[in-house]
């Protein structure tokens, strides 16, 4: 009986503090569609996820033939960043969209000893200064 009043706490306690907490502390990313890329002069196969996350879209490119990701936010095409994984990019995705909003990069999370930096509403964390 005590571990399942336990749980219910637990459970109860979680679920209020996500109601609660500001759309600025949590992601709430939604998937939109995908598509196929093919290759293509200057385009390489890609399978691409599309999301939109607090009203920012972001797509994935899961790369068909190598290894890697890239998240990009349209229009910039550049992207973001390249990861190992989809679902590193998509972990960064969630990272990100927790973090913009505020337009102050004193809203960015990151690791102890990083720089929080924000351009153009999008968190990054800043290497630690050399010592």
């Amino acid at each position: 009986m005590q571990k399942s009043v336990f749980r219910v706490t637990v459970l109860g306690t979680l679920v209020v503090l996500l109601v609660l907490a500001p759309a600025s502390v949590r992601a709430e990313c939604a998937p939109t569609g995908q598509q196929s890329q093919p290759e293509g002069p200057n385009v390489e196969a890609a399978f691409i996820q599309k999301f939109v996350c607090n009203g920012v879209e972001y797509w994935i490119y899961q790369y068909l033939n190598r290894p890697g990701a890239r998240l990009v936010r349209p229009p910039d095409w550049r992207g973001i960043r390249n990861y190992n994984t989809a679902g590193e990019a998509e972990t960064a995705m969630n990272q990100i969209s927790s973090n913009t909003g505020s337009g102050n990069a004193d809203s960015c999370t990151c690791p102890p000893g990083y720089t929080p930096i924000m351009v153009m509403g999008v968190c990054s964390c800043g290497p630690p200064p050399a010592r």
